[in-house]
Protein backbone atom coordinates (compact mmCIF):
# COMPACT_ATOMS: atom_id res chain seq x y z
CA UNK A 1 0.00 0.00 0.00
CA UNK A 2 1.47 3.25 -1.19
CA UNK A 3 1.25 6.57 0.95
CA UNK A 4 -1.51 7.77 -0.83
CA UNK A 5 -3.63 4.78 0.02
CA UNK A 6 -3.15 5.28 3.80
CA UNK A 7 -5.88 6.08 6.03
CA UNK A 8 -7.32 9.00 3.94
CA UNK A 9 -9.45 10.12 6.68
CA UNK A 10 -6.54 11.42 9.11
CA UNK A 11 -7.08 15.02 9.69
CA UNK A 12 -10.94 15.25 9.41
CA UNK A 13 -13.07 13.66 11.53
CA UNK A 14 -10.93 13.94 15.02
CA UNK A 15 -11.41 17.91 14.40
CA UNK A 16 -15.13 18.80 12.95
CA UNK A 17 -16.37 19.54 16.45
CA UNK A 18 -13.22 21.24 17.82
CA UNK A 19 -13.27 24.70 18.10
CA UNK A 20 -16.37 25.60 16.61
CA UNK A 21 -20.29 24.58 16.78
CA UNK A 22 -21.84 22.85 13.48
CA UNK A 23 -23.68 25.28 11.49
CA UNK A 24 -24.71 23.09 9.17
CA UNK A 25 -23.04 25.58 6.53
CA UNK A 26 -24.65 24.62 3.56
CA UNK A 27 -22.58 26.42 1.43
CA UNK A 28 -21.49 24.03 -1.45
CA UNK A 29 -24.35 21.41 -0.72
CA UNK A 30 -26.72 23.18 -2.94
CA UNK A 31 -26.41 20.68 -5.46
CA UNK A 32 -30.30 21.35 -6.41
CA UNK A 33 -30.65 17.63 -6.70
CA UNK A 34 -33.57 16.00 -5.66
CA UNK A 35 -31.61 12.33 -6.15
CA UNK A 36 -28.44 13.78 -3.77
CA UNK A 37 -27.30 11.04 -2.29
CA UNK A 38 -28.01 10.39 1.91
CA UNK A 39 -24.18 9.97 2.53
CA UNK A 40 -21.30 11.83 1.21
CA UNK A 41 -20.07 10.25 -1.80
CA UNK A 42 -16.53 8.83 -1.67
CA UNK A 43 -13.43 10.35 -3.48
CA UNK A 44 -13.41 8.14 -6.59
CA UNK A 45 -17.35 8.02 -6.81
CA UNK A 46 -17.93 9.11 -10.76
CA UNK A 47 -21.32 10.81 -9.32
CA UNK A 48 -18.74 13.49 -7.89
CA UNK A 49 -18.84 14.96 -11.14
CA UNK A 50 -22.30 15.22 -12.02
CA UNK A 51 -23.66 18.73 -12.62
CA UNK A 52 -27.32 19.75 -12.30
CA UNK A 53 -29.60 20.36 -15.29
CA UNK A 54 -29.01 24.21 -13.98
CA UNK A 55 -25.25 23.93 -13.48
CA UNK A 56 -24.86 22.93 -16.74
CA UNK A 57 -26.65 25.61 -18.64
CA UNK A 58 -24.43 27.59 -16.70
CA UNK A 59 -21.71 26.00 -17.69
CA UNK A 60 -22.39 26.23 -21.17
CA UNK A 61 -23.73 29.59 -21.04
CA UNK A 62 -19.99 30.57 -19.36
CA UNK A 63 -17.92 28.90 -21.93
CA UNK A 64 -20.26 31.00 -25.09
CA UNK A 65 -18.83 34.18 -23.30
CA UNK A 66 -15.27 32.95 -22.87
CA UNK A 67 -14.82 31.78 -26.37
CA UNK A 68 -17.01 35.34 -27.93
CA UNK A 69 -14.05 37.30 -25.54
CA UNK A 70 -11.32 37.90 -27.87
CA UNK A 71 -8.83 38.29 -24.96
CA UNK A 72 -9.84 34.72 -23.38
CA UNK A 73 -7.92 31.32 -23.77
CA UNK A 74 -10.79 28.61 -24.03
CA UNK A 75 -10.65 26.54 -21.34
CA UNK A 76 -11.73 22.66 -20.69
CA UNK A 77 -15.43 22.13 -19.99
CA UNK A 78 -14.33 21.01 -16.19
CA UNK A 79 -13.37 24.93 -16.28
CA UNK A 80 -17.07 26.24 -17.29
CA UNK A 81 -18.70 23.59 -15.08
CA UNK A 82 -16.17 24.70 -11.81
CA UNK A 83 -16.57 28.64 -12.73
CA UNK A 84 -20.73 28.14 -12.90
CA UNK A 85 -20.79 26.30 -9.40
CA UNK A 86 -19.05 29.85 -8.48
CA UNK A 87 -20.67 32.42 -10.43
CA UNK A 88 -23.93 30.44 -11.25
CA UNK A 89 -25.94 32.37 -13.40
CA UNK A 90 -23.33 35.64 -13.53
CA UNK A 91 -21.55 35.04 -16.31
CA UNK A 92 -20.26 38.87 -16.01
CA UNK A 93 -18.62 37.46 -12.50
CA UNK A 94 -17.41 34.14 -14.52
CA UNK A 95 -15.60 36.38 -17.11
CA UNK A 96 -13.69 38.66 -14.82
CA UNK A 97 -12.64 35.40 -12.49
CA UNK A 98 -11.52 33.77 -15.95
CA UNK A 99 -9.39 37.00 -16.77
CA UNK A 100 -7.74 37.10 -13.36
CA UNK A 101 -6.73 33.08 -13.79
CA UNK A 102 -5.12 34.04 -17.06
CA UNK A 103 -3.08 36.77 -15.86
CA UNK A 104 -1.85 34.69 -12.76
CA UNK A 105 -0.83 31.62 -14.88
CA UNK A 106 0.83 34.17 -16.74
CA UNK A 107 2.67 35.82 -14.18
CA UNK A 108 3.86 33.01 -12.25
CA UNK A 109 4.47 30.59 -15.45
CA UNK A 110 1.83 28.52 -14.19
CA UNK A 111 1.17 25.18 -16.99
CA UNK A 112 -2.05 23.48 -16.48
CA UNK A 113 -0.32 19.91 -16.28
CA UNK A 114 -0.16 16.80 -13.96
CA UNK A 115 3.67 17.35 -14.37
CA UNK A 116 4.24 20.71 -13.61
CA UNK A 117 2.09 20.60 -10.43
CA UNK A 118 3.85 17.55 -8.92
CA UNK A 119 7.37 19.73 -9.14
CA UNK A 120 6.20 22.31 -8.05
CA UNK A 121 4.81 20.39 -4.39
CA UNK A 122 8.57 18.75 -4.48
CA UNK A 123 10.20 22.27 -5.22
CA UNK A 124 8.12 23.89 -2.49
CA UNK A 125 8.30 20.85 0.51
CA UNK A 126 12.44 21.63 -0.48
CA UNK A 127 11.96 25.34 -0.29
CA UNK A 128 9.87 25.13 2.69
CA UNK A 129 10.26 21.22 4.93
CA UNK A 130 7.28 21.18 7.54
CA UNK A 131 4.95 23.73 6.54
CA UNK A 132 2.31 21.10 5.45
CA UNK A 133 1.16 18.56 7.92
CA UNK A 134 -1.43 16.43 6.22
CA UNK A 135 -3.56 16.10 3.10
CA UNK A 136 -7.06 13.92 3.56
CA UNK A 137 -10.33 13.52 2.56
CA UNK A 138 -13.01 12.77 5.88
CA UNK A 139 -15.40 10.08 4.47
CA UNK A 140 -18.01 10.99 7.30
CA UNK A 141 -18.94 14.48 5.98
CA UNK A 142 -17.39 14.25 2.55
CA UNK A 143 -14.79 16.91 2.19
CA UNK A 144 -11.16 17.35 1.96
CA UNK A 145 -8.98 18.42 4.98
CA UNK A 146 -5.77 20.43 4.48
CA UNK A 147 -3.26 21.28 7.15
CA UNK A 148 -0.38 23.76 7.49
CA UNK A 149 1.83 25.52 10.40
CA UNK A 150 1.17 28.83 10.37
CA UNK A 151 4.99 29.46 11.92
CA UNK A 152 6.64 27.50 9.17
CA UNK A 153 5.18 30.46 6.48
CA UNK A 154 8.02 31.45 4.73
CA UNK A 155 9.78 34.97 5.10
CA UNK A 156 11.39 37.56 2.63
CA UNK A 157 14.64 35.67 4.01
CA UNK A 158 13.40 32.42 3.35
CA UNK A 159 13.15 33.71 -1.09
CA UNK A 160 16.51 34.50 -0.80
CA UNK A 161 18.40 31.55 -0.54
CA UNK A 162 16.09 30.86 -4.19
CA UNK A 163 16.28 33.04 -7.37
CA UNK A 164 12.41 31.49 -8.05
CA UNK A 165 11.22 30.62 -4.39
CA UNK A 166 8.19 33.12 -4.27
CA UNK A 167 7.21 32.65 -7.51
CA UNK A 168 7.67 28.56 -6.49
CA UNK A 169 5.40 29.37 -3.52
CA UNK A 170 2.46 31.00 -5.79
CA UNK A 171 2.34 28.31 -7.77
CA UNK A 172 2.14 25.92 -5.44
CA UNK A 173 -0.69 28.01 -3.71
CA UNK A 174 -2.92 27.73 -7.42
CA UNK A 175 -2.23 23.68 -7.65
CA UNK A 176 -3.22 23.54 -4.34
CA UNK A 177 -6.43 25.16 -5.17
CA UNK A 178 -6.47 22.26 -7.80
CA UNK A 179 -6.07 19.69 -5.19
CA UNK A 180 -8.99 20.90 -3.09
CA UNK A 181 -11.31 21.17 -6.14
CA UNK A 182 -10.64 17.61 -8.03
CA UNK A 183 -14.38 17.26 -8.68
CA UNK A 184 -18.01 19.29 -8.96
CA UNK A 185 -18.55 17.64 -5.72
CA UNK A 186 -15.11 18.58 -3.95
CA UNK A 187 -16.09 22.74 -4.87
CA UNK A 188 -19.72 22.25 -3.31
CA UNK A 189 -18.16 21.22 -0.22
CA UNK A 190 -15.59 23.01 0.31
CA UNK A 191 -12.01 22.21 1.68
CA UNK A 192 -11.65 22.39 5.62
CA UNK A 193 -8.15 24.09 6.31
CA UNK A 194 -6.50 24.20 9.87
CA UNK A 195 -3.91 25.98 10.82
CA UNK A 196 -1.49 25.74 13.89
CA UNK A 197 -0.82 28.61 15.53
CA UNK A 198 1.70 27.26 18.08
CA UNK A 199 5.15 29.36 17.76
CA UNK A 200 4.23 32.48 15.80
CA UNK A 201 5.94 35.27 16.21
CA UNK A 202 6.56 38.56 14.76
CA UNK A 203 8.82 37.16 11.94
CA UNK A 204 6.31 35.88 10.29
CA UNK A 205 4.42 38.60 9.07
CA UNK A 206 7.25 41.04 8.86
CA UNK A 207 7.57 41.05 4.94
CA UNK A 208 5.48 38.52 4.54
CA UNK A 209 2.04 40.38 3.91
CA UNK A 210 2.62 41.03 0.31
CA UNK A 211 3.55 37.25 0.03
CA UNK A 212 0.08 37.01 1.51
CA UNK A 213 -1.73 38.88 0.12
CA UNK A 214 -1.14 37.50 -3.64
CA UNK A 215 -1.44 33.99 -2.54
CA UNK A 216 -5.37 35.16 -1.48
CA UNK A 217 -5.31 36.53 -4.75
CA UNK A 218 -5.19 33.21 -6.50
CA UNK A 219 -7.03 31.98 -3.85
CA UNK A 220 -10.36 34.15 -4.26
CA UNK A 221 -10.25 33.86 -7.78
CA UNK A 222 -9.53 30.43 -7.91
CA UNK A 223 -12.98 28.50 -8.61
CA UNK A 224 -12.97 26.62 -5.65
CA UNK A 225 -14.52 27.28 -1.90
CA UNK A 226 -12.59 27.16 1.51
CA UNK A 227 -16.07 25.83 3.80
CA UNK A 228 -13.81 26.94 7.29
CA UNK A 229 -10.60 27.99 8.22
CA UNK A 230 -10.06 26.89 11.71
CA UNK A 231 -6.96 28.31 13.28
CA UNK A 232 -5.12 26.24 16.54
CA UNK A 233 -3.38 27.55 19.50
CA UNK A 234 -3.48 31.09 18.43
CA UNK A 235 -1.57 33.58 20.63
CA UNK A 236 -0.82 37.50 20.63
CA UNK A 237 0.96 37.46 17.36
CA UNK A 238 -0.78 34.62 15.23
CA UNK A 239 -4.23 37.05 16.27
CA UNK A 240 -2.64 40.10 15.37
CA UNK A 241 -1.64 38.39 11.68
CA UNK A 242 -4.99 36.90 11.04
CA UNK A 243 -6.97 40.59 11.88
CA UNK A 244 -4.15 41.73 9.20
CA UNK A 245 -5.51 39.47 6.46
CA UNK A 246 -9.18 39.60 6.92
CA UNK A 247 -8.98 43.02 6.43
CA UNK A 248 -8.51 42.45 2.78
CA UNK A 249 -10.61 39.51 2.47
CA UNK A 250 -14.43 39.75 1.07
CA UNK A 251 -17.00 39.27 4.51
CA UNK A 252 -18.24 36.20 3.09
CA UNK A 253 -14.87 35.22 3.47
CA UNK A 254 -13.37 36.47 6.26
CA UNK A 255 -16.94 34.78 8.34
CA UNK A 256 -15.29 31.64 7.70
CA UNK A 257 -11.99 32.15 9.85
CA UNK A 258 -12.02 30.86 13.77
CA UNK A 259 -9.84 31.15 16.11
CA UNK A 260 -9.04 29.74 19.21
CA UNK A 261 -9.46 26.32 17.94
CA UNK A 262 -8.03 23.59 20.54
CA UNK A 263 -6.86 19.97 19.54
CA UNK A 264 -7.47 16.93 21.67
CA UNK A 265 -3.59 15.46 20.98
CA UNK A 266 -1.46 18.67 21.36
CA UNK A 267 -0.20 20.68 18.21
CA UNK A 268 -1.48 19.73 14.95
CA UNK A 269 2.59 19.38 13.87
CA UNK A 270 3.40 16.79 16.64
CA UNK A 271 0.17 14.67 15.78
CA UNK A 272 0.63 14.78 11.63
CA UNK A 273 4.40 14.90 11.05
CA UNK A 274 4.83 11.35 12.54
CA UNK A 275 6.90 9.11 12.84
CA UNK A 276 9.09 11.74 11.38
CA UNK A 277 9.13 14.89 9.25
CA UNK A 278 10.44 12.74 5.95
CA UNK A 279 7.62 10.22 6.51
CA UNK A 280 4.77 12.91 6.75
CA UNK A 281 6.42 14.70 3.61
CA UNK A 282 6.01 11.31 1.99
CA UNK A 283 2.71 10.60 2.43
CA UNK A 284 1.37 14.59 2.28
CA UNK A 285 3.23 14.15 -2.01
CA UNK A 286 2.04 10.74 -2.44
CA UNK A 287 -2.16 11.67 -1.32
CA UNK A 288 -1.22 15.24 -3.45
CA UNK A 289 -0.29 13.17 -6.52
CA UNK A 290 -3.23 10.59 -6.31
CA UNK A 291 -5.34 13.54 -5.88
CA UNK A 292 -3.51 15.84 -9.12
CA UNK A 293 -4.15 12.21 -11.13
CA UNK A 294 -8.16 12.90 -10.32
CA UNK A 295 -7.86 15.97 -10.74
CA UNK A 296 -6.48 16.51 -14.40
CA UNK A 297 -8.19 12.67 -15.37
CA UNK A 298 -11.87 14.71 -14.29
CA UNK A 299 -10.71 17.56 -17.00
CA UNK A 300 -9.66 15.28 -19.70
CA UNK A 301 -12.33 13.28 -19.46
CA UNK A 302 -15.45 15.64 -18.82
CA UNK A 303 -17.33 16.91 -21.06
CA UNK A 304 -20.61 19.61 -20.56
CA UNK A 305 -23.20 18.07 -23.15
CA UNK A 306 -26.76 20.21 -24.50
CA UNK A 307 -27.09 23.31 -25.81
CA UNK A 308 -26.96 26.58 -24.30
Amino acid sequence: MNAAEQDDTEGGERFQNRGHQDDNNDDGAGRRDEEAPSRPLGPHDPRRMKLTHEEQTWALRIKTAVEETPDLDYLSDFWYGALALIEEDDIEGALCRAQELQDIRKEYKIVNTYAAARRTFYESIKLIPGEFLTFSYNREEGYYVLAFDMAKQPTAKTFQSQNDGMNIKLRQIYYLCQVCAPDFEAIRKGVVVLVECQNVDMTVGTGNMAMMRKSWHIMLNYPFRVQKLKHFHTGVFANLLVSGVKRFLPEDVRNRFEVGCISEGGTLDKMFLQPNLEVANERFLGRIEATLERRFLNEATFQLTGAS
